[in-house]
């Protein structure tokens, strides 16, 4: 699963545990990317849309964020 290790701790299991059920009712990826987790919906960090956090938790949240302001591909939206 990722970059968990055992010798974090039974909260950081669960924490992570949680974004990563988060992440992939979403679509998304979580994964340890050097000293930052990331959430990364999408082929790659080029195109996708991608998060980055100390913690997973803040990972999800950046995904989030950046998320609510990027049209998906398959939204068909009117301007007038």
């Amino acid at each position: 699963m990722g970059g968990w290790h055992a010798g974090t701790g039974g909260e950081a299991m669960i924490e992570y545990l949680k974004v990563w059920i988060a992440a992939r009712l979403f679509g998304a990826r979580l994964f340890k990317d050097g000293n930052m987790w990331c959430v990364l919906r999408g082929a790659n960090l080029q195109e996708g849309i991608a998060g980055f956090g100390r913690t997973p938790f803040d990972a999800f949240v950046s995904h989030m964020d950046d998320a609510a302001y990027m049209p998906t591909r398959t939204a068909k939206r009117e301007i007038k």
